[in-house]
């Protein structure tokens, strides 16, 4: 099996092809590429050391500092990479926001349950339940 990655380390494609001289051919066609026996989801080439190499995707480190808000309030994920934000479940259904990169400080308005997603390349992608609270009567 080989994966096939871009000049980032992304994997692109993996090719299930265990035909002799494939390798050959890939590199007479300039093919950036690694034999594994791998899953593609879960791995990535490194090419931090000039000789790609095959490494498991990190776990983003870190946690939010509250996952417990008040409407309007925001909490914070430090050091998130420039990613996507997903917002896979909630009270107002599914989207999707860009994150350049820092902090990452969200927050809501609608009470309820917010199943938020993060897959900032090359780590692996992250799932955290943020819920939002009734505010109190006073």
């Amino acid at each position: 099996m080989f994966f096939i990655y871009d000049d980032t380390g992304r994997i692109m494609q993996m090719v299930g092809q265990s035909q002799p001289g494939y390798a050959d051919l890939l590199r007479a066609a300039g093919t950036n590429f690694v034999e594994v026996g791998q899953d593609m989801t879960d791995t990535y080439v490194d090419l931090s050391s000039g000789t790609p190499a095959l490494k498991r995707r990190p776990e983003l480190p870190g946690e939010f500092d509250m996952t417990t808000l008040k409407p309007f309030e925001q909490a914070t994920l430090p050091n998130v990479p420039a990613c996507s934000i997903v917002v896979e479940e909630g009270p107002l259904g599914p989207g999707q926001t860009p994150h350049p990169g820092g902090d990452l400080v969200i927050g809501f308005v609608v009470p309820g349950s917010y199943r938020v997603a993060i897959e900032p390349f090359p780590y692996r992608r992250r799932v955290f339940t943020l819920t939002v609270t009734e505010p109190s009567a006073q």
